[in-house]
């Protein structure tokens, strides 16, 4: 793990973020992600038990899927389903809390585990990078840059805690993930219950094929905004 110099290899996230979006509530996958690839995914985080003890390696069974909750919910699962819409599902319990709930800014096990599985089958031993920007930004921190090996299966929780020494505070993330040639990026935003990812073809049926990772293809235009769902 090498800690870099801002500016250096991730130049190229700022016309991405120079662009507008279309209004307070409104917002695309084109403000998340590059465009000029051949594929657009979303992998949503799994609904992990709500008591779940931190640190605790949990079984594919444990967790619930966002299409088997819209399949008790009775609504249509789509790619801009939003967690409001399975809310009756998931009913508040005595003293607080739902059975199930979700992780803001980071993918959680076992889904965490299986995407960067694939994603180092498809990138063998090339250099990646993880960015920490605006989860770091809203600490009031500066943010960070981290190089790594894509064989490194645990490289994200090590860019995590040095960036978290770093800073002294915790800091979700990494908020981009990229490799070298930048044939892939994924992108988790801090405040989004799920993941993108913008690849080549080969590598996303791969992750759609995956039977731990909920993945869901989107385009540069699919809405990712709380309000995605609601139609307005």
């Amino acid at each position: 793990m090498e800690r870099l110099e801002l500016g250096t290899e991730e130049r190229w996230l700022v016309d991405l973020h120079a662009a507008d979006p279309e209004g307070p509530y409104v917002h695309r996958v084109r403000e998340l992600l590059p465009d000029g690839y051949e594929r657009y995914l979303r992998i949503l985080h799994p609904f992990l038990p709500w008591d779940l003890p931190e640190g605790t390696n949990l079984p594919p069974a444990g967790f619930r899927t966002w299409r088997s909750l819209a399949d008790e919910a009775g609504v249509e699962f789509t790619p801009e389903i939003m967690e409001q819409s399975l809310r009756t599902v998931l009913p508040v319990r005595e003293g607080g809390g739902r059975p199930f709930g979700l992780s803001e800014g980071q993918l959680e096990e076992p889904a965490r585990t299986s995407l960067f599985g694939l994603l180092a089958e498809a990138s063998a031993s090339a250099d990646v990078y993880f960015y920490y920007g605006l989860a770091a930004m809203v600490r009031g921190k500066e943010p960070l840059l981290f190089r790594a090996r894509m064989g490194e299966l645990d490289s994200v929780q090590r860019a995590a805690d040095s960036a978290s020494e770093a800073r002294g505070c915790s800091i979700f993330g990494p908020e981009y993930i990229w490799l070298a040639d930048r044939s892939w990026v994924v992108m988790t935003d801090f405040d989004l219950t799920s993941t993108y990812v913008a690849c080549r073809s080969e590598l996303a049926e791969r992750l759609l094929a995956d039977e731990v990772l909920e993945v869901v293809p989107v385009s540069l235009m699919t809405r990712v905004d709380s309000r995605a769902d609601l139609g307005g």
